[in-house]
Protein backbone atom coordinates (compact mmCIF):
# COMPACT_ATOMS: atom_id res chain seq x y z
CA UNK A 1 0.00 0.00 0.00
CA UNK A 2 1.25 3.45 -0.91
CA UNK A 3 2.31 5.38 2.22
CA UNK A 4 0.30 8.42 3.26
CA UNK A 5 2.34 11.60 2.83
CA UNK A 6 1.94 14.04 5.73
CA UNK A 7 2.61 17.76 6.07
CA UNK A 8 2.66 19.09 9.64
CA UNK A 9 1.77 22.79 9.91
CA UNK A 10 3.19 24.15 13.16
CA UNK A 11 5.94 21.53 13.17
CA UNK A 12 8.08 23.35 15.74
CA UNK A 13 5.27 23.74 18.25
CA UNK A 14 4.57 21.58 21.25
CA UNK A 15 1.96 19.40 19.55
CA UNK A 16 3.31 19.59 16.01
CA UNK A 17 6.67 18.21 17.14
CA UNK A 18 4.90 15.40 19.00
CA UNK A 19 2.99 14.47 15.85
CA UNK A 20 6.29 14.10 14.01
CA UNK A 21 7.71 12.04 16.87
CA UNK A 22 4.65 9.78 16.88
CA UNK A 23 5.17 8.82 13.23
CA UNK A 24 7.42 5.97 14.35
CA UNK A 25 4.21 4.28 15.56
CA UNK A 26 2.58 4.69 12.12
CA UNK A 27 4.82 3.06 9.49
CA UNK A 28 2.21 3.67 6.79
CA UNK A 29 2.54 7.47 7.20
CA UNK A 30 5.64 9.35 6.02
CA UNK A 31 6.55 12.96 6.69
CA UNK A 32 6.73 15.00 3.47
CA UNK A 33 6.94 18.51 4.94
CA UNK A 34 7.46 20.29 8.27
CA UNK A 35 6.11 23.84 8.19
CA UNK A 36 7.22 26.54 10.61
CA UNK A 37 6.56 30.28 10.78
CA UNK A 38 8.48 32.63 8.51
CA UNK A 39 11.69 33.82 10.09
CA UNK A 40 12.09 30.76 12.27
CA UNK A 41 15.69 29.82 13.04
CA UNK A 42 14.77 26.22 12.18
CA UNK A 43 14.20 26.92 8.47
CA UNK A 44 16.60 24.79 6.42
CA UNK A 45 17.53 22.54 9.31
CA UNK A 46 16.84 18.81 9.29
CA UNK A 47 13.55 17.71 10.86
CA UNK A 48 13.24 14.00 10.10
CA UNK A 49 15.01 11.92 7.48
CA UNK A 50 15.53 14.10 4.41
CA UNK A 51 12.77 16.53 5.39
CA UNK A 52 13.90 20.04 6.30
CA UNK A 53 11.93 22.65 8.22
CA UNK A 54 10.35 25.10 5.78
CA UNK A 55 8.06 28.13 5.60
CA UNK A 56 7.09 27.47 1.94
CA UNK A 57 3.40 26.83 2.54
CA UNK A 58 2.30 26.05 -1.02
CA UNK A 59 5.20 23.70 -1.80
CA UNK A 60 4.79 21.87 1.50
CA UNK A 61 1.05 21.35 1.03
CA UNK A 62 1.54 20.21 -2.57
CA UNK A 63 3.96 17.51 -1.37
CA UNK A 64 1.38 15.92 0.93
CA UNK A 65 -1.81 13.89 0.86
CA UNK A 66 -2.84 15.13 4.31
CA UNK A 67 -2.06 18.29 6.27
CA UNK A 68 -2.29 18.28 10.06
CA UNK A 69 -2.47 21.77 11.57
CA UNK A 70 -1.28 22.58 15.07
CA UNK A 71 -0.29 26.20 14.44
CA UNK A 72 -2.35 29.22 15.51
CA UNK A 73 -5.96 30.14 14.88
CA UNK A 74 -4.98 32.78 12.32
CA UNK A 75 -2.38 30.63 10.55
CA UNK A 76 -4.83 27.75 10.25
CA UNK A 77 -7.17 29.94 8.17
CA UNK A 78 -4.45 30.57 5.60
CA UNK A 79 -3.56 26.89 5.68
CA UNK A 80 -7.17 25.96 4.90
CA UNK A 81 -7.24 28.41 2.01
CA UNK A 82 -4.08 26.91 0.49
CA UNK A 83 -5.27 23.34 1.06
CA UNK A 84 -8.43 24.18 -0.86
CA UNK A 85 -6.36 25.53 -3.74
CA UNK A 86 -4.19 22.40 -3.78
CA UNK A 87 -7.03 19.93 -3.14
CA UNK A 88 -5.47 18.47 -0.01
CA UNK A 89 -7.20 17.03 3.06
CA UNK A 90 -6.79 19.07 6.25
CA UNK A 91 -7.17 18.15 9.91
CA UNK A 92 -7.14 21.17 12.22
CA UNK A 93 -6.27 20.54 15.86
CA UNK A 94 -5.70 24.22 16.59
CA UNK A 95 -8.22 25.97 18.88
CA UNK A 96 -9.37 29.53 19.56
CA UNK A 97 -11.46 30.07 16.41
CA UNK A 98 -14.46 32.40 16.28
CA UNK A 99 -17.85 31.30 14.99
CA UNK A 100 -17.17 33.17 11.73
CA UNK A 101 -13.89 31.29 11.31
CA UNK A 102 -15.63 27.99 11.98
CA UNK A 103 -18.05 28.84 9.18
CA UNK A 104 -15.07 29.50 6.89
CA UNK A 105 -13.82 25.97 7.56
CA UNK A 106 -17.29 24.58 6.92
CA UNK A 107 -17.31 26.33 3.54
CA UNK A 108 -13.91 24.80 2.78
CA UNK A 109 -15.62 21.42 3.13
CA UNK A 110 -17.29 22.11 -0.21
CA UNK A 111 -13.86 21.71 -1.83
CA UNK A 112 -11.79 19.34 0.35
CA UNK A 113 -12.11 16.87 3.21
CA UNK A 114 -11.57 19.04 6.30
CA UNK A 115 -11.98 18.29 10.00
CA UNK A 116 -11.95 20.76 12.88
CA UNK A 117 -11.18 18.77 16.01
CA UNK A 118 -10.29 20.88 19.07
CA UNK A 119 -9.23 17.80 21.02
CA UNK A 120 -7.73 14.89 19.10
CA UNK A 121 -7.80 12.52 22.07
CA UNK A 122 -10.00 9.53 21.31
CA UNK A 123 -10.79 9.39 25.04
CA UNK A 124 -12.23 12.90 24.83
CA UNK A 125 -14.51 11.80 22.01
CA UNK A 126 -15.69 8.97 24.25
CA UNK A 127 -16.35 11.47 27.06
CA UNK A 128 -18.56 13.58 24.81
CA UNK A 129 -20.49 10.55 23.61
CA UNK A 130 -21.02 9.33 27.17
CA UNK A 131 -22.05 12.80 28.39
CA UNK A 132 -24.66 13.11 25.66
CA UNK A 133 -26.07 9.69 26.51
CA UNK A 134 -26.27 10.57 30.21
CA UNK A 135 -27.94 13.88 29.36
CA UNK A 136 -30.64 12.10 27.36
CA UNK A 137 -31.47 9.87 30.30
CA UNK A 138 -31.85 12.67 32.86
CA UNK A 139 -34.92 14.89 33.39
CA UNK A 140 -35.23 18.44 32.11
CA UNK A 141 -34.66 19.90 35.60
CA UNK A 142 -31.06 18.63 35.56
CA UNK A 143 -28.45 21.43 35.64
CA UNK A 144 -25.37 20.84 33.47
CA UNK A 145 -22.01 22.52 34.03
CA UNK A 146 -18.52 21.98 32.61
CA UNK A 147 -15.26 22.65 34.43
CA UNK A 148 -11.86 22.57 32.75
CA UNK A 149 -8.26 23.00 33.92
CA UNK A 150 -5.13 23.73 31.87
CA UNK A 151 -1.60 24.98 32.34
CA UNK A 152 -0.94 28.61 33.23
CA UNK A 153 0.24 29.59 29.72
CA UNK A 154 -2.80 28.40 27.77
CA UNK A 155 -4.01 31.28 25.63
CA UNK A 156 -7.73 30.56 25.28
CA UNK A 157 -10.33 30.29 28.01
CA UNK A 158 -12.59 28.45 27.99
CA UNK A 159 -10.67 25.79 26.14
CA UNK A 160 -11.70 24.74 22.65
CA UNK A 161 -12.45 21.29 24.04
CA UNK A 162 -14.77 22.69 26.72
CA UNK A 163 -16.62 24.75 24.12
CA UNK A 164 -16.88 21.70 21.88
CA UNK A 165 -18.45 19.72 24.74
CA UNK A 166 -20.68 22.63 25.71
CA UNK A 167 -22.01 23.18 22.19
CA UNK A 168 -22.96 19.51 21.86
CA UNK A 169 -24.70 19.35 25.23
CA UNK A 170 -26.37 22.75 24.85
CA UNK A 171 -27.75 21.81 21.44
CA UNK A 172 -29.21 18.58 22.81
CA UNK A 173 -31.22 20.52 25.40
CA UNK A 174 -31.66 23.95 23.76
CA UNK A 175 -29.49 25.64 26.40
CA UNK A 176 -27.45 28.83 26.20
CA UNK A 177 -23.73 28.75 27.10
CA UNK A 178 -22.32 31.02 29.81
CA UNK A 179 -18.56 31.10 30.26
CA UNK A 180 -18.43 34.36 32.24
CA UNK A 181 -21.03 33.94 34.96
CA UNK A 182 -21.61 36.66 37.52
CA UNK A 183 -24.19 36.18 40.24
CA UNK A 184 -26.75 33.39 40.39
CA UNK A 185 -27.17 30.67 37.84
CA UNK A 186 -29.92 31.43 35.32
CA UNK A 187 -32.44 28.86 34.10
CA UNK A 188 -31.74 27.35 30.72
CA UNK A 189 -28.00 27.86 30.68
CA UNK A 190 -24.93 25.65 30.67
CA UNK A 191 -21.96 27.15 32.50
CA UNK A 192 -18.25 26.68 31.82
CA UNK A 193 -15.67 27.29 34.57
CA UNK A 194 -12.02 27.63 33.51
CA UNK A 195 -9.04 27.07 35.81
CA UNK A 196 -5.47 27.93 34.80
CA UNK A 197 -2.29 27.08 36.67
CA UNK A 198 0.91 25.09 36.83
CA UNK A 199 1.62 22.50 34.16
CA UNK A 200 -1.79 20.84 33.88
CA UNK A 201 -2.03 19.20 30.44
CA UNK A 202 -5.81 19.13 30.32
CA UNK A 203 -8.76 18.12 32.47
CA UNK A 204 -12.46 18.32 31.60
CA UNK A 205 -15.41 17.36 33.78
CA UNK A 206 -19.11 17.42 32.91
CA UNK A 207 -21.31 17.87 35.99
CA UNK A 208 -24.97 16.85 36.08
CA UNK A 209 -26.74 18.32 39.13
CA UNK A 210 -30.10 17.01 40.37
CA UNK A 211 -31.93 17.44 43.66
CA UNK A 212 -30.26 15.11 46.12
CA UNK A 213 -27.74 13.60 43.68
CA UNK A 214 -25.20 14.44 41.01
CA UNK A 215 -23.17 12.72 38.32
CA UNK A 216 -19.67 13.73 37.22
CA UNK A 217 -17.78 12.34 34.26
CA UNK A 218 -14.17 13.37 33.65
CA UNK A 219 -11.30 13.07 31.21
CA UNK A 220 -7.74 13.81 32.34
CA UNK A 221 -4.63 13.90 30.18
CA UNK A 222 -1.24 13.04 31.67
CA UNK A 223 0.79 12.93 28.43
CA UNK A 224 0.39 15.20 25.39
CA UNK A 225 1.45 12.34 23.13
CA UNK A 226 -2.14 11.12 23.14
CA UNK A 227 -3.11 14.20 21.09
CA UNK A 228 -0.43 13.39 18.51
CA UNK A 229 -1.45 9.74 18.25
CA UNK A 230 -5.10 10.76 17.98
CA UNK A 231 -4.36 13.28 15.23
CA UNK A 232 -2.58 10.64 13.14
CA UNK A 233 -5.32 8.07 13.74
CA UNK A 234 -8.06 10.53 12.80
CA UNK A 235 -6.04 11.81 9.83
CA UNK A 236 -6.04 8.29 8.41
CA UNK A 237 -9.83 8.29 8.71
CA UNK A 238 -10.19 11.72 7.11
CA UNK A 239 -8.13 10.88 4.03
CA UNK A 240 -10.66 8.17 3.15
CA UNK A 241 -13.51 10.69 3.09
CA UNK A 242 -14.75 12.78 0.22
CA UNK A 243 -15.30 16.52 0.34
CA UNK A 244 -16.97 17.66 3.55
CA UNK A 245 -16.63 19.33 6.93
CA UNK A 246 -16.17 16.68 9.60
CA UNK A 247 -16.22 16.34 13.38
CA UNK A 248 -14.53 13.58 15.36
CA UNK A 249 -17.87 11.75 15.61
CA UNK A 250 -18.05 11.60 11.81
CA UNK A 251 -14.56 10.15 11.53
CA UNK A 252 -15.05 7.56 14.26
CA UNK A 253 -18.38 6.61 12.73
Amino acid sequence: MKPLKLCVHGAAGRLGSLVIGALEEYPNIVLSAALVRGGSELIGKRCQGEVLYSAELDLAIASADLVVDFSTAQASLLCAERCCAAGRALLIGTTGHSEAERRTFAQAGERIPIALIPNTSIGMAALKSAALEISQLLPERCDIEISESHHAKKKDAPSGSALWLARALAASRSLSINSAREGARKPGELGIASLRGGDVVGEHTVHFFLDGERIEISHRVADRKIFARGALFLGQKLILRGKGFYDVDDLLG
